[in-house]
């Protein structure tokens, strides 16, 4: 499995504990604190090759 989540607490230890679960069921995780830094990661540009291949999935050739 090659699925993101992205982590959203301002609890320490709840982060911990949803990474360590969801890495271990094959999600690739990223944490953020505060509601604001969760913002940043999508404002970052897009990864063409991610876009091309979620595409790719859902529109037949």
């Amino acid at each position: 499995m090659n699925e993101k989540i992205l982590i959203v607490d301002d609890q320490f230890g709840i982060r911990i504990l949803l990474n360590e679960v969801l890495q271990k069921e094959g999600y690739q995780t990223f944490q953020e604190a505060k509601d604001l830094g969760a913002l940043t990661h999508f404002a970052k540009p897009f990864d063409i090759d991610d876009i091309r291949q979620a595409v790719k999935q859902y529109i037949p050739a």
